[in-house]
């Protein structure tokens, strides 16, 4: 299910995408050189399969092999992610339609080393960056304070969408950014053993942004509606339906709760939304003190 929330502060709903975004408007810059290119660098193969190398690292597959609760992890069935997305398709005359996605290769990025269970931040500092830098009263001067007086809590709950591991945030910087809950880091954390499900969904949420991109492409600073309306097309019937159907595993996972963990850790839903309980839940289990 993809969430857009727009400068009313109200989320909309389309299609099946499982990570919720928010448009960012009061995020300060990070300490690192912003990346414009941000979508288009998840385009280049070199960065990619550099990222797929990082993930194949042993110390990565040992903590992904413990896990959360990884006694309790029960498999679910994933189709196979394509290798690549498909072609643009202005199908209804809209000037926001899915761009050409065939360059597309998503690669999985993994969660920061050291998660489950930073350790970076307190409870308090969660809920205080979620009132700063998300909440509906977050202002720019407020985010750059608590960048400043807590940067090692900041840098754990938001990272680049360039980084080679993710936070609980990723960033998506350009002329119209994006912050997008990580949805498929806390799955893998939370289930071992349903890595490849979390894989499919990080893919599906890299096509559709790059599809839809508010950013640059045909929905360049396109409306909430034209954006959602954009996913919907694209997932149905253009460059990113053949990464709906791996990312279907998302369903089998809440439609089971007492055998997946992550549906209560992560707070994964029917229909997510980027709202405080969901962003505490992934913040928790990746930033937050041990359990």
């Amino acid at each position: 299910m993809w969430t857009h929330r727009g400068s009313d502060g109200r989320s909309s709903h389309g299609g099946a995408f499982v990570s919720a975004i928010v448009v960012s408007s009061c995020f300060p810059s990070f300490d690192v050189a912003p990346d414009a290119g941000a979508l288009d660098a998840r385009m280049d193969a070199t960065t990619d399969v550099a990222r797929e190398a990082r993930t194949d690292a042993p110390a990565d597959r040992a903590r992904m092999d413990e896990g959360v609760d990884a006694a309790k992890c029960v498999p679910v069935e994933v189709a196979t992610v394509p290798a690549h997305g498909g072609p643009a398709c202005p199908m209804d005359g809209s000037t926001c339609f899915p761009g050409d996605v065939t360059r597309l290769s998503p690669q999985w990025v993994p969660p920061l080393t050291g998660t489950p269970h930073a350790n970076a931040c307190t409870t308090a500092q969660i809920a205080d960056f979620y009132a700063s830098c998300l909440g509906p009263g977050d202002t720019l001067s407020a985010c750059n304070a608590f960048q400043s007086a807590d940067a090692t809590c900041f840098h754990c709950l938001a990272t680049e969408s360039t980084a080679p591991e993710y936070g609980p945030l990723i960033y998506y910087n350009g002329a119209f950014p994006v912050d997008v809950l990580n949805v498929a880091g806390c799955i893998a954390l939370a289930e071992p053993c349903n890595l490849p499900c979390a894989k499919a969904a990080l893919a599906y949420q890299t096509c559709a942004l790059a599809a839809c991109n508010p950013g640059g492409g045909p929905c360049n600073g396109a409306t909430n509606t034209a954006i959602l309306s954009c996913v919907a097309q694209a997932e149905t019937a253009c460059g990113c339906l053949g990464y709906t159907i791996p990312d279907d595993c998302y369903k089998s996972l809440i439609a089971d709760p007492a055998a997946h963990p992550a549906v209560g850790l992560c707070h994964l839903t029917a229909a997510p939304t980027f709202d405080e309980a969901s962003y505490s839940a992934i913040a928790t289990i990746m930033c937050g003190p041990p359990s």
